[in-house]
């Protein structure tokens, strides 16, 4: 987590009206998504979290989605790696298991976030 050091990254997003482009004036930052989850669990502020991530916990009721007619522009997810003359079989063999986790990345969400709030507390024991 850092604080907040001059202007943020333009967002893209798009909707039935169109694109609009804007500059978040976030309070914090964070690089973790884990992070921001939580602080927005905790009611802590609202975040652009990626579908797949925060579905678990809509679908508990933990987060609502705010603007769900706005989304992120789509964006492109490149395998960097040493120009060779002929891909080996465990490169080929990488990149072909990074696209498909990429297509079925809905399935490896098992974590459900709660509020810290809302959790039970711990019995002490004598």
């Amino acid at each position: 987590m850092k604080e907040s050091s001059g202007p943020s990254q333009v967002l893209l997003v798009s909707g039935a009206s169109g694109s609009y482009a804007f500059r978040p004036e976030p309070t914090f930052e964070t690089n973790d998504h884990w992070v921001m989850k939580t602080f927005c669990i905790d009611g802590f502020g609202i975040a652009l979290l990626p579908a797949f991530f925060a579905r678990p916990e809509v679908a508990q009721g933990v987060l609502v989605p705010v603007l769900p007619q706005w989304q992120p522009e789509p964006r492109r997810i490149y395998c960097a790696y040493q120009r060779q003359r002929y891909m080996g079989q465990k490169l080929r063999a990488f990149v072909d298991l990074l696209a498909r986790c990429v297509v079925d990345i809905d399935s490896y969400n098992y974590y459900v976030g709660s509020s810290a709030a809302k959790r039970p507390k711990a019995v002490a024991r004598p």
